[in-house]
C-alpha cells in the first residue's frame, strides 16, 4: 500500500514539475501579473519591446469562450484562443506543421490544430466561419496534448479583438496575458525588475509597487504554480498539495521500512540457529550480510510488483483528489489540473528498479548487521536470549505511533475548518436563490432565457447581474484621496436582482433604488463618505453602470469563497437599470423550493434558450441553488481533507499491523516469563494488564511528541485561511484518546492470550 501511494504521489510530482518547466526556455519564459491574478485589460507588447531592449519576444494571449465554427448547416463546438504570431517565438516548444507563422498576421487570420483539421478536412487557405466571422486558414499546429497550455482547436489572431482597438489599454486587470522571452545574454532578475517599474509607470497609482496588488513579471514555472493563474489558458499546479502529499507519503513509507525491519529484527533471533549453522559450516559475516540484503530486495521486488498492479487501479480515484480545478470548470471541459499518468516508460522502469534496490537495501541492512554478529557459541550457551531487549523495536513503534496521532490530529483539524467555512454566515439570503451565469451579448439576449425562466410555475422572481456574496470576480479601485483608496469588490446588478440578494440594511439613505451604490460597513467607513448623493459615487463607472447616490449600508457580507488566504469585507453594490449592465450576463432567481426537479427545469430552459439563439447546446458557465454552490467551491479543500484523511487511515492501519506483530512477538517472549509469575502468585488480570501498560506508555511518549507537531502543522495549515476555526483545542485531545484507544485494543489480544497460558504446559516446554 506504501509502495503503491509512493508510486503515485512521486509519478505526479513529476508530471507536474514537467509541465511547469515544459519549455526549454522555461527559466527566461514570464508573464505580466499582480500578486492576485495574470492578466490584464490589454497591453501592447511593443510596450515592452521599444522599452526593454533584452526582451527576445512578445506575444499577447486570450482565452476565446468556446467558439463556434460553422460547417454547411452544421455548427461544430470548440476550445479556442487569441494570439499573435511571436507566439511561437515566445514558446518554441509549439510549432505548425503546415504552413508558417509569419503568414499569420491579418486579423481575419486563424490557425487550426491537427485533430481539427483531420476531423473537418480544412486545408491551408480555406475560409472558415468562427461565430460567423470568415477567416483564412494559415496554418495547423500540432495538438496540445497534456502540455503547459490547455488544449486548443483554434489560434485566432488577437489583433481582431475589440480591446485592441482601445485608446487606453492600461486601465485595470483583465483577461489578456503578455508573455515574453529574454535573451540568452540578459539578466532575467534586471529584466523582472525594468518590467515591474513599465507596469508601475502605465498603470494607475493603485497599482504601484508598494501596494498588496504590485504589478510584476512571473516566470513560468512560477506561474504555473500560482493560484488564479491566467484565466484558464493554462494548466494549474497546486504547490502546497505537492508539498503535502510529497511529506505525508514519504512519512507512511517510512513507517512500512520501520515495519519491515522491525520485525525481521525480531526474527533474527529465532534465525540464531540457522545463521550460527551457517557459520559454523564455513559462512563469513560478509555472506550472511548479503543474504539478508538479497532477501529484503526481493521481498520488496515483490512488493513493488503488486504496488503497480493497485496503483494503475487507483489512478481514477487519485485524480479526481489532486484536481485543483473548479467543478463548475471540469463540468465544462475546462479541467486545467495536471492529469495523473500511469507511466511505465524507460524512464520510469529504471527509477522504479533504482527504488527498489535503494529500499530493499535500506530495509535489509540493518537486520543483516544483527545477525552478521551472532556467534555460534551465543546460540549454544543461551545468552543470546538473554541479550535480546529489542530496544531499537520499541523506538521503531514509537515512531510509528508519532505518525498515527499527528495525521489523526491534522485530519480532524481540517474537517472542523471544513464545517466552519460550510456555515459561515452570508448575511444575505441564500434560501430559494437560483444562480447561473450563462452567455449573452446583450440585453435582448439575456431578456429571451430571463423569459423563459419567469414563465415557470416555481420562479417567484428572477433580476439580472454578476455576482453573487462569496463569489464576486469584478474588483474596483476608488480613489478616496490623494493618500489613499478602497478595493471594493462589486456586485453589478438590476434592482429585482438586488432585492432578491436580501442584504441585511443597516442605514438606508433614502434616495431612489436604481442608480445606487450599497456599501457594506467596512467600505463605507473605509471610503469615509461625507455625500451620499453625487461626488463619491459619481467617480465610479463600472462596465456601463454608473451610479448617482449612496443608497445605504449593508451589513459586511463575504466577497470571496470561504476557502480563499484572503477576504476583503469592503464589499458593494451598483444597482442600475438591466438595459444598461455590460457583461452582466449571470440571473438571480427566487423559487419556491430547492427542489431537484426545479434545477432540471431551469437547465432545459436554457438549453432551449441556446438552441434558438445559437443554434448549438452549449452548458451555462455555472448554476446550482446559492447553498449548493457555496459548497462547490469548497470542493478543492474538501479534496484535500480527503487525501489526508485517506492518508490517516493508511497510517493507523499501518502502526495498527506493526503493534500487532510485534504485540504477538514479545508475547511469546515473554510467555516464560508469565508463566513463572503465575507460579508465584500473580493472575491473568495482573499479567495482562502490565504488558499492556508497556505499550501504553509507548504510545504516550509518541503523543508527546505527536501533539507538538500536530499543533505547529494545524497553525501553519489554517494560516492559509483568513476565514479559519478558532478554539479547536480539544481536537488534540480526541485525537489522543483516539491512539490510545487503537493502541489498547490492538495489543490486547495478544496479550491476554499470553496471560491466560497455563504455566504447567509452557515451563515443560523448557
Amino acid at each position: 500500500m506504501s509502495l503503491a501511494f509512493v508510486i503515485l504521489i512521486g509519478s505526479y510530482v513529476v508530471q507536474q514539475y514537467e509541465v511547469a518547466h515544459e519549455s526549454p526556455q522555461w527559466n527566461r519564459t514570464f508573464v505580466l501579473g499582480t500578486n492576485e491574478f495574470l492578466g490584464l485589460t490589454y497591453w501592447d507588447k511593443e510596450e515592452l519591446e521599444m522599452n526593454i531592449p533584452e526582451v527576445h519576444a512578445a506575444t499577447r494571449v486570450a482565452m476565446l469562450w468556446q467558439p463556434l465554427i460553422r460547417e454547411g448547416n452544421e455548427l461544430l463546438q470548440c476550445a479556442g484562443m487569441e494570439a499573435d504570431a511571436d507566439f511561437f517565438k515566445v514558446f518554441p516548444q509549439y510549432h505548425l506543421v503546415e504552413g508558417s507563422a509569419e503568414d499569420f498576421v491579418g486579423k481575419d487570420d486563424v490557425l487550426i490544430s491537427e485533430s481539427l483539421a483531420r476531423k473537418t478536412g480544412a486545408q491551408i487557405g480555406q475560409i472558415i466561419k468562427v461565430d460567423d466571422t470568415d477567416r483564412t486558414i494559415k496554418g495547423i499546429f500540432a495538438d496540445f496534448d497534456g502540455t503547459f497550455f490547455m488544449p486548443y482547436d483554434i489560434i485566432t489572431h488577437i489583433s481582431g479583438t475589440w480591446a485592441a482597438e482601445q485608446e487606453r489599454n492600461f486601465g485595470s486587470i483583465g483577461n489578456y496575458t503578455t508573455w515574453f522571452r529574454v535573451r540568452e545574454d540578459a539578466d532575467p532578475a534586471d529584466v523582472r525588475n525594468k518590467v515591474s517599474a513599465l507596469l508601475h509607470k502605465n498603470y494607475d497609482p493603485i497599482w504601484s509597487a508598494e501596494k498588496v496588488n504590485a504589478w510584476k513579471a512571473y516566470r513560468m514555472d512560477e506561474a504555473f504554480f500560482t493560484t488564479g493563474n491566467s484565466n484558464g489558458l493554462t494548466r494549474q499546479g497546486n504547490a502546497q498539495m505537492l508539498r503535502l502529499l510529497t511529506v505525508v507519503v514519504l512519512l507512511l513509507l517510512l513507517s512500512a521500512i520501520f515495519n519491515y525491519v522491525n520485525l525481521s529484527l525480531a526474527l533474527t533471533g529465532k534465525r540464531a540457529k540457522e545463521m550460527a549453522t551457517r557459520r559454523l559450516l564455513g559462512a563469513d559475516k560478509t555472506g550472511i550480510l548479503w543474504k539478508y540484503i538479497g532477501e529484503s530486495v526481493v521481498f520488496t521486488a515483490v512488493c513493488f510488483a503488486a504496488a503497480l498492479v493497485l496503483a494503475y487501479l487507483l489512478v481514477p480515484m487519485m485524480n479526481e483528489l489532486v484536481s485543483s480545478s473548479d467543478p463548475d470548470e471540469v463540468m465544462l471541459g475546462f479541467d486545467s489540473s495536471v492529469r495523473l499518468s500511469f507511466m511505465l516508460t524507460p524512464g520510469y522502469i529504471l527509477a522504479y528498479l533504482a527504488g527498489i534496490l535503494l529500499l530493499g537495501s535500506i530495509c535489509g541492512l540493518l537486520p543483516a548487521i544483527v545477525a552478521s554478529r551472532y556467534q555460534p557459541i551465543d546460540v549454544i550457551k543461551g545468552t543470546l536470549r538473554r541479550r535480546n531487549k529489542m530496544v531499537l523495536s520499541k523506538v521503531f513503534i514509537v515512531v510509528q505511533n508519532v505518525l498515527s496521532v499527528f495525521l489523526i490530529a491534522l485530519a480532524l483539524v481540517m474537517e472542523v475548518q471544513m464545517r466552519h467555512m460550510l456555515t459561515r454566515p452570508m448575511h444575505a439570503a441564500s434560501e430559494n436563490r437560483y444562480y447561473i451565469e450563462y452567455s449573452a451579448q446583450n440585453y435582448d439576449m439575456m431578456k429571451l432565457f430571463k423569459d423563459k425562466v419567469e414563465q415557470l410555475p416555481f420562479v417567484t422572481k428572477a433580476g439580472v447581474g454578476r455576482g453573487i456574496p462569496g463569489l464576486i470576480n469584478m474588483t474596483m479601485g476608488i480613489k478616496v484621496d490623494e493618500e489613499h483608496h478602497v478595493d471594493m469588490p462589486v456586485i453589478l446588478c438590476d434592482s429585482t436582482y438586488f432585492k432578491l440578494l436580501g442584504l441585511e440594511v443597516e442605514e438606508d439613505f433614502g434616495h431612489p433604488l436604481t442608480h445606487s451604490l450599497w456599501m457594506s460597513r467596512s467600505a463605507f467607513n473605509a471610503a469615509a463618505v461625507s455625500d451620499t448623493s453625487t461626488v463619491f459615487p459619481r467617480r465610479i463607472n463600472m462596465n456601463g453602470a454608473q451610479p448617482e447616490f449612496i443608497g445605504g449600508v449593508v451589513t459586511d457580507f463575504p466577497t470571496r469563497p470561504a476557502s480563499e488566504s484572503s477576504q476583503n469585507p469592503n464589499g458593494g453594490v451598483i444597482v442600475t437599470r438591466v438595459e444598461e449592465l455590460r457583461y452582466a450576463n449571470c440571473m438571480l432567481i427566487g423559487t419556491t423550493g430547492e427542489d431537484d426537479s426545479y434545477d432540471k427545469a431551469i437547465r432545459q430552459a436554457y438549453r432551449e434558450y441556446r438552441l434558438e439563439t445559437s443554434g448549438v447546446e452549449e452548458p451555462a458557465w455555472r448554476y446550482g441553488f446559492v447553498r449548493d454552490i457555496n459548497r462547490k467551491m469548497l470542493a478543492p479543500v474538501r479534496r484535500t481533507l480527503r487525501l489526508v484523511e485517506l492518508f490517516a487511515v493508511l497510517a493507523v492501519l499501518i502502526s495498527l499491523l506493526g503493534l500487532l506483530a510485534m504485540s504477538t512477538y514479545f508475547a511469546d517472549e515473554n510467555t516464560k516469563q508469565i508463566a513463572v509469575r503465575k507460579v508465584f502468585g500473580s493472575d491473568v488480570t495482573h499479567e495482562t494488564w502490565r504488558n499492556v501498560r508497556s505499550y501504553m506508555v509507548l504510545t504516550g511518549i509518541a503523543c508527546a511528541i505527536g501533539i507538538p507537531l500536530a499543533v505547529w502543522a494545524a497553525r501553519v495549515y489554517l494560516e492559509r485561511f483568513a476565514y479559519r476555526v478558532e478554539n479547536y483545542g480539544w481536537v488534540f485531545v480526541v485525537a489522543v484518546i483516539i491512539s490510545l484507544a487503537i493502541a489498547f485494543g490492538t495489543v490486547l489480544w495478544q496479550t491476554l492470550k499470553a496471560a491466560k497460558t497455563n504455566p504447567a504446559v509452557e515451563l515443560k516446554k523448557e
